[in-house]
C-alpha cells in the first residue's frame, strides 16, 4: 500500500456565475493499494534465513512495560527458545518531554542512556541512531538500544518520539485503545504506525547486531503482536519490493497474532491517519492541501478512502488488522493466529464475535492460514509451592494500631486433598481478617499499592465475625469462599458475578458464602453499574458482611490462594490467564462457557469432560448465535406456543420447583425481554429511512452489529439474565459436588501444566503451543 506520485489537473466550470474548481484524476492518482503489490515479486521465502529463529515484536513487554495482557505474553515468548534464536523489539517508554525541545531518552548522571520501569530505571546501551521520513517529517529521529550488561541481547527497544513520550503503553490520546477508535492525529498518523515503521527500519541492524555476538542469527520470521504493530506486515511487505533494501528483508517472513479481534480492538483509526500510517511523502502531503475539494472539507474524512480502501473493514472504517488480513490471503504473512483455538472458531462461525472481520477471518479459516493457539502461562513464580507475588502476604505484618496480621502458609510440593484444605481454610482467615487492616498496603500485599475497601459502604466490618469464628473452630469448609478480579469493563462483566452470586447466597447452600471482587473503580459506565450494585447489596441485611468489594490493586495470587473458588463471567474471552493462575494455587474456575475459558475448563457435569475437570462453566455464553435466541423471540414476541419447548430445551436451567413441589418453568426473564424487544423493534422502525425498513435490519446478527445494542438495553438483560441464572447453579453445584468429585477436581488441578510445552491437554489437537507456534509461525 506504499503511495505513489500524487498529481492534479484543475479545470474551472463556470455555474450560476459562480466560479468554482473540480479536481480531476490523472492515472497518477493513486495510491499502489495491495492489489498492487500482489503482481510485484514479493521475496515470501528466502533460502538463507534460519527456520528455528525468530522476533517477536510488541507494544509492551513484562517486566520493562506492561498495561495488559499483551505484556504477560511478550515475557513468555523469552521462553519459547533460546536466548540464541530470538530477540523482542519493544518501545522505549519514559522519554523526556519539555516543551519547546525535541523528545529525548532519558540519561543518567553519569551519561548512560536510561528508560524508566514499574521496577526502577534500567541502563540501556546505544547501537544505532538514525531518522527516517515519516508524515511531513523528512527526518524524525529513531534510536535503536539493547540493555546494558546483556551479553547475548533479548531485547532492544525502539525510541520513536510519539510512542517514548508515554510514560507507559498506550498512554497518548491518539493511540489504539482497547474500545474505541483512533482519533484523527492530521498528519502525524497513529503513534504505534510510527513505531512499527521504526522497528523495521532497524529490523537489519538488530539481525547484524545479534548475529556479531552470535555468529549464527538470521531469523526467518517475524511474529507481530495485536493491533499496534500490525503495521510491522506492512512495512515488511514495502521494504522486500524497495530495489534499495530488497537484500535487507528478503527472506524475513511476518506473522501475525491477535489478541482481540472485536470492533474497538482492531486498531481502528481515521482514514486519514491510515494514510499517513502507511508512509504518504511530504510532497503526497502538500499535493492533497492544495487540492480545493481537500481545502473545501466537504468530503472530510472520506476524501482519503480511495486511497486506503483496501484497509477498511466490514464496517467501512479503517483498520490496523486488515492488513495482516489481506496479506495472510496472499500468502505473504504465513499464519494469522489468535490466541486459543476456540476464539478462532468462534470469530469464523459466530457472526456476533467479531463481525467488522466476520467474512475475511472465515474464509481463511477454511483455508487453515487464521487458527487459533491457546496462550501458555509461563510464570514459574504462579506456583502455589514458591512465596506469593504479593510480597506482604509472605510476613506477618502490624497494622498502624499495633495488630498483626500472620503471614500465609505455603503448599507443599505435592500435598493430599487433605493438607491442601487445611492450608486453604488457614490462609482463608488470614484474608479474611486482613481485609479489615487500617493499612491497606496489608491488604493489597504490595507497599506501593493501596486499595479501598467496600467504598460503596464502609460502616460495618467487611466480613462477618461469626462467619470469622466458623473457620477459627475449623469449619473453614463450611464458609465457602469465592473471589473475582479484573478491570472494570463490559467484557469483564462483573455485574453477572455479583448478580449469580446474590442468587446463590440468598439459597440454604449459599448461607455462609462470602465473595471479594478486586477492580478498580473509574468514570467508566460499567464501574457506576458495578458501584451501584455492590451498594445495593451491602444494603441487604442478608448480605451484609458476606461481600467484599477492593476498590485497587487486587492481590489476585493471595485471593487464589485462599479461596475455594474463582468466578470470572466474561461475556467475551479470546483467552484468559486468571483461571489458569487460579488453578495454580488449587482455586476453582467457575467461568462463561466462552471461547479461551470454555477451551481450558472442563465440567464435571459434563460426561465428556468428567474424568480431567477442573471447573465449573455456564451452558451458554454471552454471544447468543441467532438459532438461539429465535425460539425466544418466537415463544414469546410473536406469541408462538410451539417454540416454548424449544426455549425450555435451550435453557434449562430456568427449570425450577414451586412452593407445592411441582415443576414449573421460571420465564419471567424471557416475558420482559419480549416486552422490552418489541418497543425497541417498533422505536427503531420508525427512524428507519424507507430504503432499510423492508430489508433484513431485524435479523439477530445485524442488531447485535450495533455496539449499544449488543452490549445495552433488552439484549445484554436477556443475555446477563441467562449466564447469571446459569453462573448460579454452577456455583450451587461447586458448593454441593460430591466429596469424590471435589477430590477428582483437586488432583487435576494439582496436575495442570500450563507452560509453552506442557500445555497440550487444553488443545484440541493434544499439541502444545510450543509445538503449534513451531508448526504455523516457524514452519
Amino acid at each position: 500500500m506504499k503511495i505513489s506520485a500524487i498529481n492534479h489537473q484543475y479545470h474551472v466550470p463556470v455555474s450560476s456565475g459562480v466560479i468554482k474548481k473540480t479536481a480531476v484524476s490523472r492515472p497518477g492518482f493513486r495510491v499502489l493499494s495491495l492489489t498492487d503489490y500482489n503482481k510485484r515479486d514479493l521475496s515470501f521465502c528466502g533460502g538463507q534465513r534460519n527456520k528455528e529463529q525468530v522476533v517477536f515484536i510488541g507494544a509492551e513487554s513484562a517486566p520493562y512495560s506492561k498495561a495488559g495482557g499483551v505484556g504477560t505474553v511478550m515475557k513468555d515468548y523469552r521462553s519459547y527458545t533460546t536466548p540464541q534464536n530470538q530477540v523482542e523489539i519493544i518501545p522505549y517508554y519514559g522519554a523526556q518531554n519539555v516543551k519547546g525541545k525535541p523528545i529525548s531518552p532519558l540519561k543518567d548522571k553519569n551519561g548512560n542512556y536510561i528508560m524508566p520501569t514499574p521496577k526502577g530505571n534500567v541502563k540501556l546501551d546505544l547501537v544505532k541512531k538514525s531518522d527516517m521520513q515519516w508524515g511531513k517529517e523528512e527526518h524524525s529521529p529513531i534510536m535503536l538500544f539493547k540493555k546494558q550488561g546483556e551479553k547475548n541481547p533479548l531485547t532492544y527497544f525502539v525510541f520513536s518520539d510519539d510512542v517514548s513520550c508515554m510514560k507507559k503503553p498506550y498512554e497518548s490520546t491518539y493511540v489504539y485503545r482497547t474500545g474505541g477508535k483512533q482519533e484523527n492525529n492530521g498528519w502525524n498518523g497513529d503513534p504505534y504506525a510510527k513505531f512499527s515503521k521504526a522497528a523495521v527500519e532497524f529490523l537489519p541492524d538488530v539481525i547484524e547486531h545479534k548475529a556479531k555476538i552470535n555468529t549464527d542469527f538470521n531469523p526467518e520470521t517475524v511474529v507481530c503482536s495485536d493491533a499496534q504493530t500490525a503495521y510491522v506486515v506492512e512495512y515488511l511487505a514495502q521494504g522486500t519490493t524497495d530495489e534499495n533494501r530488497k537484500e535487507d528483508y528478503e527472506g524475513l517472513k511476518p506473522t501475525y497474532v491477535g489478541h482481540n479481534l472485536g470492533p474497538g480492538y482492531c486498531g481502528e483509526t481515521s482514514m486519514q491517519n491510515m494514510f499517513v500510517n502507511l508512509g504518504a511523502t511530504p510532497e503526497q502531503i502538500k499535493t492533497i492541501e492544495n487540492d480545493p475539494i481537500y481545502q473545501d472539507g466537504i468530503k472530510g474524512d472520506n476524501y482519503f478512502k480511495p486511497f486506503v480502501k483496501e484497509t477498511l473493514d466490514e464496517t467501512g472504517t479503517a483498520s490496523a488488522v486488515e492488513i495482516p488480513l489481506h496479506w495472510a490471503d496472499k500468502g505473504f504473512v504465513k499464519s494469522f493466529s489468535v490466541v486459543s483455538e476456540d476464539y478462532a472458531e468462534s470469530i469464523a462461525n459466530n457472526p456476533q464475535t467479531a463481525h467488522n472481520i466476520h467474512n475475511s477471518a472465515n474464509q481463511l479459516y477454511e483455508k487453515g492460514v487464521f487458527n487459533g493457539i491457546l496462550n501458555p502461562l509461563n510464570d514459574p513464580s504462579v506456583d502455589p509451592s514458591k512465596k506469593l507475588p504479593n510480597e506482604k502476604y509472605n510476613e506477618d505484618c502490624e497494622d498502624t494500631n499495633g495488630k498483626i496480621y500472620p503471614k500465609f502458609e505455603i503448599y507443599p510440593k505435592n500435598p493430599t486433598y487433605e493438607e491442601a484444605r487445611k492450608i486453604k481454610n488457614s490462609n482463608k482467615l488470614s484474608l479474611l481478617e486482613r481485609l479489615s487492616a487500617k493499612d491497606t498496603t496489608i491488604i493489597t500485599g504490595n507497599p506501593n499499592k493501596t486499595a479501598r475497601i467496600n467504598p460503596e459502604n464502609s460502616s460495618f466490618a467487611p466480613v462477618r465475625e461469626d462467619l470469622i469464628n466458623l473457620i477459627k473452630e475449623g469449619k473453614g469448609d463450611s464458609v465457602p469462599l469465592f473471589v473475582s478480579w479484573g478491570r472494570n469493563d463490559a467484557q469483564k462483566g462483573h455485574n453477572i458475578t455479583l448478580d449469580a452470586f446474590e442468587k446463590f447466597a440468598k439459597t440454604k447452600e449459599g448461607k455462609n458464602a462470602i465473595l471479594i471482587i478486586g477492580s478498580e473503580l473509574d468514570k467508566g459506565a460499567e464501574s457506576k453499574l458495578m458501584a451501584e450494585k455492590v451498594q445495593s447489596m451491602l444494603q441487604d441485611p442478608e448480605l451484609q458482611g458476606r461481600v467484599v468489594h477492593i476498590d485497587g490493586w487486587a492481590p489476585a495470587y493471595a485471593l487464589a490462594s485462599a479461596a475455594d473458588a474463582a468466578i470470572f463471567s466474561s461475556r467475551f474471552e479470546p483467552c484468559g490467564l486468571t483461571d489458569l493462575e487460579a488453578m495454580k494455587y488449587y482455586c476453582t474456575p467457575i467461568v462463561t462457557n466462552t471461547q479461551g475459558l470454555k477451551q481450558k475448563n472442563f465440567d464435571p457435569r459434563n460426561n465428556e469432560e468428567k474424568d480431567k475437570a477442573t471447573s465449573y462453566k455456564t451452558q451458554h455464553e454471552y454471544n447468543l448465535l441467532k438459532s438461539q435466541v429465535e425460539p425466544i423471540i418466537a415463544a414469546y414476541v410473536n406469541n408462538d406456543a410451539s417454540a416454548i419447548e424449544k426455549v425450555k430445551k435451550e435453557f434449562p436451567a430456568f427449570i425450577t420447583t414451586n412452593s407445592s413441589g411441582k415443576e414449573v418453568y421460571d420465564d419471567k426473564l424471557f416475558k420482559q425481554f419480549a416486552k422490552d424487544y418489541k418497543k425497541y423493534i417498533e422505536e427503531k422502525q420508525e427512524d428507519l429511512p424507507e430504503d432499510k425498513k423492508n430489508t433484513n435490519w431485524k435479523d439477530w446478527d445485524e442488531l447485535s452489529k450495533d455496539y449499544s445494542f449488543k452490549f445495552g438495553g433488552c439484549a445484554r438483560d436477556l443475555k446477563d439474565g441467562i449466564l447469571t441464572q446459569e453462573m448460579a447453579e454452577a456455583i450451587k453445584s461447586c458448593v454441593n459436588e460430591k466429596q469424590e468429585t471435589k477430590e477428582l477436581i483437586f488432583n487435576n488441578l494439582k496436575q495442570v501444566q500450563t507452560g509453552w510445552k506442557t500445555n497440550s491437554s487444553m488443545h484440541p489437537d493434544g499439541k502444545s503451543s510450543y509445538e503449534l507456534y513451531k508448526e504455523h509461525h516457524l514452519e
